[in-house]
C-alpha cells in the first residue's frame, strides 16, 4: 500500500459496519474505507501494483462467490474514479489497462 499506484478489490458496500469480518481476514491486505461525507463502508481487499493482478484476483474473489467484486485504484493511497485517473495516466501507464477494462 506505500505504492505510487494500488489496485484494491472493493468486494463489498454497506451503510452499517458489519460485513463479514471472516470474508476480510481470509484475503490479504483487507480494509474499511468511511468518509465523514459518505453513509457507506466499502469493503476492500488484496493491494496490487497492475490492473491485470488485480483482475485476476477479483475473478479468483467471483468463482468464490464473492458477487460483485470489482477494481479499485488508489493513487498515493487516496481511492480514484474514471475521470480523475485520466489526469494520471502518463503518469501511471498502467491506468490505461484499467480505463480500457483490458
Amino acid at each position: 500500500l506505500n505504492q505510487s499506484l494500488v489496485y484494491k478489490v472493493q468486494i463489498a458496500a454497506s451503510s452499517k459496519n458489519n460485513y463479514s469480518r471472516s470474508a476480510l481476514e481470509d484475503n490479504p491486505y483487507p480494509m474499511v474505507e468511511k468518509k465523514p461525507d459518505d453513509k457507506y463502508y466499502r469493503y476492500t481487499v488484496g493491494a496490487f501494483g497492475s490492473f491485470y493482478e488485480a483482475d485476476d484476483f477479483r475473478q479468483k474473489l467471483l468463482r468464490k462467490g464473492i458477487n460483485g467484486a470489482f477494481v479499485v485504484p488508489f493513487i498515493y493511497g487516496v481511492r480514484q474514479d474514471k475521470q480523475t485517473l485520466k489526469a494520471y495516466s502518463r503518469e501511471f501507464p498502467d491506468l490505461s489497462n484499467y480505463l480500457n477494462g483490458k
